[in-house]
């Protein structure tokens, strides 16, 4: 299915949406080397992280739409192969929009089925930690980019408007998945071997702890 998803998605978006598609490949040679016969282990906490993390990106998306990620980062992409901003046009505004909201919609379901040991879903979860850890390092990697390169500053202004000398459009954002992707990670780690013939929490039980703690 993901094989289907990333053609489309090649072909809407061109090459720059390899930054993606390629880490969701790795993320894939991982899971199924040596993951796919050891599902995620989803304790509450870990839960509780992945609900943090899902509001995180839902900022993250809003951020990079009010400052227009959708129109920097196609100029990047020329900007860093091939020395020209303007080689790749912007991406639609929808298809970004879009494209984002349905990949949420396949980790909001992934994480739903966690808890039945779920192939699809262990690895779409795998695919969730891949797209944040590119998000936690990519973007302070493209805001340096963007200050140490001013004829994409001045494509930016000239082409869009935007006065960006040292921000690029995510990076507020990106510092929080730097923090709970690690903290994911960590528990992740730490509850491997936790739940071995136990039943895993639901995510219901974990936004229950949340009340709680309330």
């Amino acid at each position: 299915m993901y094989s289907v998803v990333s053609a489309v998605v090649y072909w809407l978006m061109g090459p720059p949406i390899l930054i993606l598609l390629i880490p969701f490949g790795v993320a894939y040679v991982i899971w199924f080397t040596w993951f796919r016969h050891r599902p995620i282990a989803p304790t509450t906490a870990f839960l509780q992280l992945y609900i943090v993390m899902y509001v995180v990106q839902i900022l993250h998306l809003i951020e990079e739409w009010i400052t227009g990620f959708y129109r920097a980062f196609p100029a990047l992409w020329g900007d860093f192969w091939f020395n020209d901003p303007a080689k790749y046009g912007a991406w639609n505004t929808i298809t970004f929009i879009n494209g984002n909201l349905a990949m949420d919609m396949f980790w909001e379901i992934a994480i739903l089925l966690l808890p039945k040991k779920n192939a699809w879903a262990n690895y779409t979860v795998w695919l969730f930690l891949s797209g944040m850890v590119v998000n936690a390092i990519g973007h302070p990697l493209y805001s340096l980019w963007i200050a140490s390169h001013g004829e994409l500053q001045t494509f930016l202004h000239n082409a869009y408007g935007y006065n960006y000398s040292w921000y690029f459009p995510g990076l507020f954002t990106s510092f929080l998945h730097v923090i709970v992707v690690t903290l994911m990670i960590i528990q992740l780690r730490k509850n491997y071997k936790m739940f071995e013939g136990k039943p895993f929490p639901t995510l219901g039980e974990a936004i229950g702890s949340f009340k709680k703690v309330k």
